[in-house]
């Protein structure tokens, strides 16, 4: 394949394709050895199975430096949550120059289901996505009877079979068909390969057919804290990478000038959307969304895809979330480039305290009615402050990834996070990033504002220049309201093009990112109790929501044995699990005699990644059998057993 090869995540409708890691062999032996059975059947490798972890692991670290080398690319094929790994998929250059055979394998439980077609599909077109591709092939054995029907569901053509030409598992030598599917070809099929029947989430990862002239540049995925973020990754994968960020109510889409002018000088240009935005997950929860939430979302971000000496350029909401991130991974960090922005408390400009509309607009009850109700930001914002004027097609641009309703709830978070006094939702977070702006004194700065900015004007440029006098800048661009990207877009970019060349060059930093691995449960015999956790210690917290129960009680003796076992209808206590995490169970008294609503919460430090999947899982998994264990009607062992026959890998 090209240069870049393809996407290390490739998200489906049901699926998520990911290059394998060492930290997935639990997940790996989980599957393997409850399919031995049905895998020796047909895969030569099942028969040395089953293997010891470290063993497993050995191979996906090869797996791992394969993919990234471009020998060629294992995919394991997850539950979109990461919970689960449901088989494996690859694409492999072995049949010549111009040809990719796929090869696929699922688990013994999930067969008949669609996977491995859904997987072969994807893989078709991430195939062809590479221009150098002629022809993809699919090789299997003329018995495999679901093996074969996955290639003639996808269009394939049956080219021929190859007699006796390699042997079973077993030894015994036998028939090979050969599946192929042109170039040509593929535009013919290529209809039947694209997910028909999208939820409301996945069908922002499918953009429409007339945004690709204004922003041809593919969409990838990864999961940050259990939520799918979107961005394009565009340019030399050796290329130092430059991580876009944009604010409210913007997306990836805002930096559609800089992509080119970037890439040319060998910049490694990468555009997340934020979650609660653009073609990213649309969380409708608040605690889903905050300013600590966001930091540690592009952190996760930041690690997941293994940026070294990365560049942090933020406008909006993207200045202290992007700065938040940076003073995480600080040893990493390159260059900081904000523009628009603040990263201070203490300045409450015309604009933030004016009735007329901004405070009117958010206010409780009220923001709901003008922001999500009638988007009156979510379809304004750039498009009815622009300098140059924007044709129909770039404002709708902005605005499609809020056509659903109710998909703004981060228009109406972000503007309620503004720390306008102490005690405000974001002040904390926004005091913690003043404090520690010192310690951005050694990294190239550049400070930037639009001269007719209405949001953030010259007063919150000159205050940085203060917090920052290290910094170039501030740097006017003259005539540019707030979004400063879309009235003079290439001239900015040409500005950072130039301030990164002189300070920094294009050429990344090599150099892996350690996996995090889960730490060891304790030992001993778990049990949970709750405890009063220490103020200071929640400080350093967020709060991630992980089960809402909004009718707890539909089952009103379960809601009366949670009461009695913690002792309140309404309240919140916590627990640590035998990971050693904190915990907490939070219920709400509507007034019916009984607690109504239950949410559980994983807190975690404040701007960093949340643990493994697997980790919570068996941490949620402990909690549920609390539950079955005080209510009546509900037994453990029946609880156990739906988790096993679900698959669900448990500690």
């Amino acid at each position: 394949m090209g240069q870049a090869g393809p996407s290390e995540r490739i998200v489906t409708r049901r699926l998520l394709l990911r290059c394998w890691r060492p930290e997935d062999a639990a997940l790996l032996k989980h599957a393997i050895d409850g399919s031995l059975d049905h895998l020796r059947a047909w895969m030569p490798w099942a028969m040395e199975e089953p293997s010891a972890l470290p063993v497993l692991e050995a191979r996906l670290e090869k797996f791992r430096d394969d993919f990234l080398s471009g020998t060629e690319w294992l995919y394991g094929i997850f539950d979109s949550a990461e919970h689960a790994v449901l088989g494996g998929a690859g694409l492999h250059p072995r049949q010549g120059p111009g040809i990719l055979e796929i090869g696929y394998w699922v688990r013994a439980d999930v067969t008949g289901l669609g996977y491995a077609t859904e997987a072969a599909a994807a893989l078709t077109r991430a195939g062809f996505a590479d221009p150098t591709v002629e022809r993809m092939e699919i090789r299997c054995d003329p018995r495999n009877l679901r093996s074969a029907a996955v290639p003639r569901r996808l269009g394939y053509r049956h080219a021929g079979t190859l007699e006796r030409n390699t042997t079973t598992p077993g030894g015994q030598m036998r028939d090979t068909m050969v599946w192929e599917l042109t170039r040509q070809e593929f535009s013919r099929v290529r209809p039947t390969l694209s997910t028909p029947t999208l939820t409301n989430e996945e069908a922002r990862m499918e953009k429409p057919d007339w945004l690709a002239s204004l922003f041809p540049w593919e969409q990838r995925a990864v999961t940050v804290n259990g939520r799918r973020m979107s961005y394009i990754d565009e340019g030399p994968r050796d290329g130092r990478p430059v991580l876009l960020l944009s604010g409210n109510p913007t997306w990836g889409f805002l930096y559609r000038d800089f992509i080119a002018p970037l890439t040319a000088e060998g910049f490694r240009a990468i555009a997340p959307d934020w979650i609660g935005a653009g073609y990213s997950d649309h969380p409708r929860v608040d605690a889903a969304l905050s300013f600590a939430h966001h930091i540690a979302d592009l952190v996760s971000l930041i690690d997941q895809l293994e940026l070294n000496g990365f560049v942090v350029v933020g406008q909006d909401w993207g200045g202290p979330q992007g700065t938040g991130a940076a003073l995480q991974r600080l040893d990493r960090l390159s260059a900081l480039i904000v523009m628009s922005t603040w990263l201070f408390n203490g300045h409450v400009g015309p604009f933030h305290s004016s009735p007329r509309p901004w405070t009117t607009w958010h206010a409780p009850l009220i923001g709901q009615y003008f922001m999500k109700r009638n988007k009156v930001l979510s379809h304004g914002g750039p498009s009815v402050i622009s300098r140059r004027g924007m044709t129909e097609l770039e404002a709708r641009a902005y605005h499609h990834v809020f056509d659903e309703p109710d998909s703004d709830h981060v228009v109406l978070t972000w503007p309620r996070t503004i720390p306008m006094r102490e005690g405000d939702r974001g002040w904390a977070d926004m005091a913690t990033i003043e404090s520690r702006l010192s310690e951005l004194a050694e990294t190239p700065t550049l400070l930037l504002y639009a001269t007719q900015d209405s949001v953030f004007g010259k007063p919150y440029a000159d205050r940085l220049k203060q917090l920052l006098p290290h910094a170039e800048g501030p740097l006017p661009i003259e005539g540019a309201d707030h979004f400063l990207q879309d009235d003079r877009g290439p001239e900015v970019a040409a500005a950072i093009v130039d301030f990164l060349r002189r300070s920094i060059g294009s050429k990344g930093q090599p150099g892996a990112v350690s996996p995090r691995k889960s730490p060891e449960p304790r030992a001993g015999e778990w049990k949970l109790e709750f405890v009063a956790a220490d103020p200071d210690e929640l400080a350093a917290l967020r709060a991630d929501p992980l089960l809402v129960e909004q009718e707890l009680d539909v089952r009103p003796e379960v809601a009366e044995a949670l009461e009695r076992a913690v002792g309140f209808r309404a309240g919140r206590t916590c627990w640590r699990s035998a990971h050693s995490s904190l915990y907490a169970l939070e219920l709400a008294d509507f007034g019916r005699g009984r607690p109504s609503m239950a949410t559980v919460y994983g807190l975690w430090p404040r701007w960093e990644p949340r643990p493994l999947e697997a980790e919570i899982d068996r941490d949620l998994f402990d909690f549920c059998l609390w539950v079955a264990a005080i209510a009546p009607g509900i037994e453990p062992s029946n609880v156990s057993l739906v988790a096993q026959h679900a698959g669900l890998p448990r500690a």
